[in-house]
């Protein structure tokens, strides 16, 4: 029996030590069987109590996940709840405003997900961040992410201890900076600029302690571009944490049906200012210490200079 299950026998453990305390007499033997029975009560409720509320045996951290919405959240967001309740104690630690909307009935298939979502009127969102739990009798198919993935690109995903978050770009054009954006304006071949950018770690990226949440030195990244003018060959946008030598040493990647997977940056329109999420992960053996983040642009004929954006300290 795993130590965390051991408080459901503490009651009936305390009943009896009652009971033995009671019927026992003044001789120094009941003294000492006292003695005993306290020492073990007192080892097993340590045991129990420090299991018990260690964040391995959380059910859900749910103040892993507000945490990290509220670093990310922008004023025209919206999420979706699915199961309906888990709304109550994420929002016992998010702080910010945040529409909503929330169902629980079960998803038999992707009609029925596909009618559930067009009810709510997701549209009005900017972004949509689909928090799942509690939700696999009701839709074991994953139907809601499927018919939300096949509609918007994937923003980013995380799993906090038995959750499940995926931000959906409802739109990815934007006519200027989202106001929680850092200004930048680097300006790169092809008429190409990257205006500003987003990320949590303005802080040093910590491993922590316990592996919950978030993953270990998991850092997401937004890039506000826009270009010029439309046409031209196929470029890729690239960015990446280095260190003082000008050495990649980790390389920002999109998520898994992201924006550049359904519009490379040759497709996008000039003019509006598009949003390009990336997510860092940092390896365990990365030495702490300050690192570079910086973009470049590659085309067919070659690669930019990497140019500095923001400065990043990994600690140890």
């Amino acid at each position: 029996m795993k130590p965390r299950y051991w408080m459901s026998l503490t009651p009936l453990f305390l009943i009896g030590l009652a009971a033995l305390i009671a019927c026992g007499g003044h001789s120094a033997w009941s003294r000492a069987w006292r003695v005993v029975a306290l020492a073990g009560w007192v080892g097993l409720s340590f045991l129990g109590l420090r299991e018990l509320w260690s964040p391995r045996s959380a059910k859900e951290d749910w103040r892993g996940a507000a945490a990290w919405i509220s670093a990310y959240v922008g004023p025209g967001d919206g999420a979706l709840f699915f199961a309906e309740y888990i709304r109550f104690p994420f929002f016992h630690y998010y702080r910010k405003p945040l529409d909503h909307r929330a169902f629980a009935h079960p998803i038999p298939d992707r009609s029925a997900a596909e009618g559930t979502l067009n009810a709510l009127g997701l549209e009005r969102y900017e972004t949509l961040w689909y928090i799942r739990a509690h939700a696999d009798w009701a839709d074991p198919q994953d139907w809601v992410d499927q018919v939300l993935r096949s509609r918007y690109p994937v923003r980013m995903e995380i799993f906090p201890e038995k959750i499940r978050i995926r931000a959906y770009a409802i739109r990815w054009q934007r006519a200027d900076l989202p106001p929680e954006a850092r200004p930048t304006a680097v300006a790169l071949p092809g008429g190409w600029f990257l205006w500003g950018l987003q990320h949590a770690g303005g802080r040093g990226v910590r491993p922590r302690s316990w592996g919950v949440f978030p993953p270990t030195r998991q850092l997401h990244l937004v890039l506000y571009w826009q270009r010029a003018s439309t046409g031209g060959p196929e470029v890729r946008l690239r960015a990446a944490l280095m260190d003082r030598e000008g050495h990649i040493r980790v390389e920002a990647l999109p998520p898994r049906d992201g924006l550049i997977s359904r519009q490379p940056p040759s497709r996008w329109p000039a003019g509006p200012i598009i949003a390009d999420d990336r997510d860092l992960f940092l390896p365990e053996d990365l030495p702490s210490g300050r690192y570079y983040l910086a973009v470049w642009i590659e085309g067919s004929d070659g690669a930019s200079v990497p140019q500095t954006v923001d400065e990043i300290d990994v600690l140890p």
